[in-house]
């Protein structure tokens, strides 16, 4: 009976100190993904950047294509 009891303690304690382990291991999974979000978040706020860019510098084409195409129009009256 005793045996059995003490048997039952190790096992116990044996299950704590894996439980510990995988705590400790989750704990550090924790921060890598904190860590990988916040690199995630930083690569798109600099995509998010690079397309308002993009958008202004197609707004700025177009622009300039529309001014292009009134001065061939005009070279065009004047041939």
């Amino acid at each position: 009976m005793v045996h059995d009891v003490l048997r039952i303690v190790n096992h116990g304690d044996i299950t704590t100190k894996q439980m510990a382990e995988i705590t400790v291991e989750v704990n550090l999974y924790s921060k890598r993904m904190i860590d990988t979000k916040g690199i995630i978040k930083g690569i798109a706020f600099q995509t998010d950047i690079l397309v308002l860019n993009a958008v202004l510098e197609a707004a700025r084409a177009v622009k300039q294509s529309s001014a292009f195409v009134v001065e061939c129009s005009e070279v065009r009256s004047v041939a």
